[in-house]
Parts: C-alpha cells; sequence; structure tokens
C-alpha cells in the first residue's frame, strides 16, 4: 500500500510512480525490453490522462443513471453488486457453526466443529489464491460468469444434500462454494465495477 493509485498519480502529475505502478499491474507480452514496456505504459497512462480530463470524470450521479451514454455500463454494475452481496456468502459466514450443529445433529456428519469451522475458514484463502491464476489465465468476465454459475450448482447440491440427510455433502458444498465465491465473484465483483467506472 505505499504507491498511490494510478490515477491519483496522474492528476498530480507524478508520471514516474504512475508508471511503476502499470508495470507492476500489467503484463506486456508484445514488448521485447524494457524501453519498449516503458512506451506502452507511457501510452497507456497518455489515455487514462485524457479519459480523466473529458467528460465522463464530470458525469453527474442522474447522468450516470438516465443518460443513454452511461446508464447501461451504472446498471450493469449495480446488478453485478447486487448479485454478489445476495449470492448467500455473508449468510453461510454468519450461520456457519449453527449449520454444522444441525449436520452433527442429523449424525451423518464425522467433524468436529473446531475443524470444521477451520477448514471453512481455510477454504476461504484456497479460494483467494486460486483466484489470482484464474484472472490471469481466463479473464474478468469468464471468471464472473462461471463463479456464478459454480456457486448456484454448489448451492443447489448443498440444499439437497441437507433435505436427504447426508451432512457431509452438505458440508463439502459449502466449503465449494465459499471456495468459488473466494475465486471468482468475490473479488473479481469490485475490481470490475472499479474499472467500468473509472
Amino acid at each position: 500500500y505505499k504507491q498511490e493509485p494510478i490515477l491519483f498519480s496522474i492528476g498530480k502529475g507524478h508520471d514516474s510512480e504512475a508508471q511503476k505502478m502499470v508495470r507492476r499491474l500489467f503484463t506486456f507480452p508484445t514488448a521485447q525490453n524494457d524501453e519498449e514496456k516503458n512506451k506502452i505504459a507511457d501510452e497507456y497512462i497518455a489515455e487514462l490522462r485524457a479519459k480523466s480530463d473529458s467528460t465522463t470524470s464530470k458525469v453527474t450521479f442522474k447522468q450516470a443513471i438516465c443518460d443513454p451514454q452511461y446508464r447501461k455500463a451504472t446498471w450493469i454494475c449495480v446488478i453485478i453488486g447486487f448479485l454478489n452481496k445476495q449470492c448467500g456468502i455473508d449468510g453461510l459466514a454468519v450461520f456457519f457453526t449453527r449449520l454444522v450443529g444441525l449436520l452433527s445433529e442429523q449424525g451423518s456428519f464425522p467433524l468436529r466443529a473446531t475443524h470444521a469451522t477451520a477448514i471453512y475458514s481455510f477454504s476461504d484463502f484456497v479460494g483467494g489464491c486460486i483466484g489470482y491464476f484464474l484472472l490471469k489465465m481466463l479473464g474478468r468476465k469468464t471468471v464472473m460468469i462461471s463463479g456464478q454459475i459454480g456457486m448456484v450448482v454448489f448451492q443447489f447440491v448443498a440444499g439437497l444434500a441437507y433435505m436427504f440427510g447426508y451432512g457431509f455433502t452438505t458440508y463439502l458444498c459449502a466449503v465449494g462454494f465459499v471456495i468459488t465465491f473466494a475465486a471468482t465473484q468475490g473479488p473479481v465483483a469490485w475490481l470490475y465495477i472499479a474499472e467500468v467506472t473509472v
């Protein structure tokens, strides 16, 4: 967190700092050497400066919601943010110990509550690590869409498993759901929203 955001550095006239951040955040597969990488980074910075000096940086709230030029992006971001918060991850995190208790009462759950909670917590970390590589390989749109599909599948199977008394399968689906969320929808949604609104 030592570096300032790219747009902040550009706005303050600190192009060398912005260039360092661009070089850290992006890969340049077509560049053969450092000079070409710097040239591409400078072009990107110039493009960002032009956009931040244009009318897009002076868009009002009403224009963002109603103006045909901006409203599609705005509403897509609102829907993505809504889906992100309504997917069930918060409820699962809050009531997970209760879920483990209910699964134990069914009698088909082999783990102790402390072990189950530790594995559940670690799965969030694992998902975050997986998400880093998924983003590099597949891109944001593919990761978000596949993440939504994966979370729906895990929730559906978990519901069926719980209904038919398969406690450990329910638990595995909950862990799979957390890994899927942490690898896809969780971080990517807010990254995507920030990129669209810049």
